[in-house]
């Protein structure tokens, strides 16, 4: 079946915003790595597809008086390819390798995966584990700034209103030492869906864990992190005891499904064994 929907190449922030203010159910895309599977599988048909392509004033990396700000045409390619993304933010070079293929990462966006709101989203722990926040642009009622960590309300559902456009993903860069790690737990190799996926940013103080944030996906309704954990290892000394507690409280934080890919005591199990991997990676960095 052929679906037929208006389609608006926007050559402005403020045109793509005025087109989401006037049709309901409009779509935007970038890197259209999701809306197209969408639309043939039905489950989701926009009414419009505002194109955000022309756009190069969205597609920007800089660092700012401490902070990392980058336009939400930022690719999944970019996080490799930009220096100071791997100098201040090496968790998300360690999550884009991970990330599907070259020619779908060429393509995707940070600020369309997180938009998109799977509970898998690869790009959301690490952002959480970051501390980002978001911008996003309305024509009514202007921007506002919105931390990633409010951000998800459950599978597919945000706090984005539709008549809303992310405008910038921004964080705090690194500072003093700080070590991350990463991992995407799958049944295969490449192109798959994660099971588990978590991020961990540790900000040290000689030996001590100064401050842990610790971010868990694909094992919730929604990507979260884990404060329970963060407390535990936050001005404590690393010791195998504590980063195997550490693992025990995520584990135990997680409300994962059962279904043909896992069951929901797999995933629980998994989560233990990989956050303390991750852990472990992150302290060796």
């Amino acid at each position: 079946m052929t679906y037929r929907f208006e389609y608006y190449p926007a050559q402005s922030v403020n045109e793509a915003v005025a087109l989401l203010a006037q049709y309901a159910g409009a779509e935007l895309v970038a890197g259209c790595t999701n809306v197209i599977v969408d639309a043939r599988a039905e489950r989701r048909i926009p009414t419009a597809v505002i194109d955000l392509n022309n756009l190069d004033d969205l597609r920007y990396a800089r660092r700012e008086d401490g902070t990392v700000r980058l336009g939400p045409r930022t690719t999944l390619t970019d996080c490799f390819r930009l220096p100071f993304i791997r100098q201040d933010a090496p968790i998300l070079k360690l999550m884009a390798a991970e990330f599907a293929g070259t020619l779908i990462r060429n393509r995707a966006t940070l600020a369309g995966n997180i938009a998109y709101a799977s509970p898998a989203a690869d790009a959301a722990p690490p952002l959480l584990a970051l501390g980002a926040h978001l911008t996003l642009l309305s024509q009514a009622r202007g921007a506002r700034t919105l931390a990633v960590s409010d951000f998800f309300v459950g599978p597919r559902k945000t706090q984005r209103v539709a008549d809303e456009l992310i405008t910038e993903i921004s964080f705090p860069a690194a500072s003093g030492i700080s070590k991350s790690g990463y991992f995407k737990f799958a049944l295969r190799n490449a192109m798959a869906i994660s099971l588990v996926s978590g991020a961990v940013v540790l900000q040290m103080e000689g030996k001590k864990i100064r401050e842990a944030r610790l971010a868990l996906g694909a094992v919730a309704a929604k990507p979260y992190r884990v404060s329970q954990a963060e407390e535990l290892l936050r001005d404590q000394e690393p010791t195998d005891a504590l980063i195997r507690e550490a693992a025990n409280i995520a584990a135990a934080s997680t409300s994962p499904i059962g279904d043909i890919r896992a069951s929901a005591e797999y995933r629980r199990e998994m989560t233990r064994v990989m956050t303390r991997r991750m852990i472990e990676q992150a302290l060796a960095s």
